[in-house]
């Protein structure tokens, strides 16, 4: 039984999913900024 390969794959599951997370923020920041900018 190898249980490396699980947690590899595990880790990089929630290094992906924590990169989609950090991708949501800035995309929303990005949105936020433009709407700023816009009402300037």
């Amino acid at each position: 039984m190898h249980f490396g390969v699980p947690v590899k794959q595990t880790r990089e599951a929630l290094g992906l999913s924590h990169g989609v997370m950090v991708a949501q923020q800035v995309l929303v920041l990005f949105v936020k900024v433009r709407i700023l900018v816009r009402q300037l």
